[in-house]
């Protein structure tokens, strides 16, 4: 997005091989990334300025509100038809390529732009961008059977072509009913606009109840068969003949505020970002722009909107720091029952626990995936804290267990000594 000049990271666990996933992300190719091969961990790093989530751009097409007139970005009917052509081609790449994903998802996709001439902005123009998908072979750590959860990649594809042409439909929606209102006297011009209303309406039905509805390639044939139709053979012009307004007819506020909201955003980077974590920064910049937004169409003279104060806010970062000294116990507990058990020697408690306490925060990167999307920091997410909670349990299990067997086996090693 244009300005928006900060970073925001990703964490995704998998399960593949090393030389797999490490295939996988050359032939993505997007943006920074590290590989944790122990934990099997991939870290990004995201320049928010060339790349948006999907799930955050179709957020900022829809209203924020029926009374707000704009959104704070506007795509025209045929850049969105071509964006959901874009993810099927995406998909049919990986699919030739025989790369599964298992858990796509609109949080999971991102465009990203070469050039900051095509950076995201509020005003309208042509699009030029990349898509990329994340979190190949990582499960949705936030649904209680996220074990077993796995999704068809073609299934999963459909649905965010259906979710991006239910966006589209939702704005044409909240203009047909705006144009009906104001063009309702049987004149001349009334009945051309009521006309092309129509005409678009009919667009929706070849493209959704006719097309993705149906199957993916029904879709595809009926989109190219509408941008043949209206005068956008291979969405060269991006743009539906006497349905989408040119790009230089349709940004007279935008382009009178462009500058403002520009420096807008820029001042909140400035005076929050430093202070602030990314993801609570991020947050934050999620629910200022509504106010923005509200600011550039409505207000004579454009007033600075500070951060959006926080009401629903869960603080993720101590859920997940905070350590349960009470379960490290239990876990030793039970570790040092079923060991005598077996071995018949005693075992030095604190050691293990001392040890258990250092390794935590290194082995518990997996943790951060819980910061990829805005989201999970909602207050009332009652389940996603039992879900952190669960995963804080594993990991501790898991350490706890490998220190024991790591001090029965030099026990071991300590009798054979003696021994011989």
């Amino acid at each position: 997005m244009k300005d928006f000049n900060y970073n925001s990271y990703l964490t995704y666990t998998f399960n593949r091989s090393i030389d797999e996933m490490n295939k996988i992300l050359e032939i993505d190719r997007f943006q920074n990334y590290q590989i944790n091969k122990d934990q099997k961990i991939i870290k990004y790093t995201i320049n928010n300025s060339n790349s948006i989530k999907l799930s955050y751009l179709l957020r900022f097409i829809v209203k924020f509100s029926i009374f707000q007139e704009l959104e704070y970005l506007k795509f025209s009917l045929a850049q969105m038809i071509q964006l959901g052509i874009d993810i099927y081609k995406k998909y049919i790449n990986l699919k030739d390529l025989q790369i599964e994903h298992n858990y796509l998802s609109l949080d999971r996709i991102y465009l990203t732009v070469q050039n900051e001439s095509y950076a995201f902005s509020i005003l309208p123009k042509q699009l030029q961008y990349s898509i990329h998908f994340t979190g190949y072979d990582c499960p949705f750590y936030e649904l209680e059977n996220y074990e077993s959860f796995k999704k068809n990649d073609e299934q999963s594809v459909i649905e965010i072509i259906t979710h991006i042409i239910q966006t589209a439909k939702k704005q044409f929606r909240q203009k047909q009913q705006k144009i009906q209102l104001k063009y309702s006297d049987g004149s001349e011009k009334s009945s051309q606009k009521l006309q092309r209303l129509q005409i678009e309406e009919g667009i929706y039905q070849k493209i959704y109840n006719d097309g993705i509805c149906r199957s993916l390639d029904q879709f595809i044939q009926n989109s190219n068969h509408v941008f043949q139709q209206f005068g956008n053979q291979n969405n060269q012009q991006q743009l539906l003949e006497n349905i989408d307004l040119r790009f230089d007819e349709k940004i007279f506020w935008r382009n009178l505020r462009s500058k403002k909201v520009t420096e807008n955003i820029i001042k909140l980077i400035q005076t929050s970002y430093s202070n602030l974590k990314w993801f609570k920064f991020e947050y934050l910049l999620l629910e200022t722009i509504p106010l923005i937004v509200k600011e550039l169409k409505q207000s004579y003279i454009y007033k600075f909107q500070n951060q959006a104060q926080i009401t629903n806010f869960i603080n993720l970062q101590f859920v997940i720091g905070c350590l349960n000294q009470e379960d490290i116990n239990n876990l030793i507990d039970q570790s040092f029952q079923i060991a005598k058990i077996k071995y018949k020697f005693d075992m030095d408690r604190q050691i293990i626990l001392q040890k258990t306490i250092s390794q935590v925060h290194n082995r518990s990167e997996l943790l951060n995936y819980f910061f990829n999307n805005v989201k999970f920091q909602i207050k009332s997410n009652e389940q996603l804290v039992k879900q952190i909670e669960s995963q804080k349990l594993k990991i501790l299990k898991q350490i706890v267990e490998e220190n024991v067997k790591q001090q029965i086996e030099l026990n071991f090693i300590k009798m054979l000594e003696e021994i011989f």
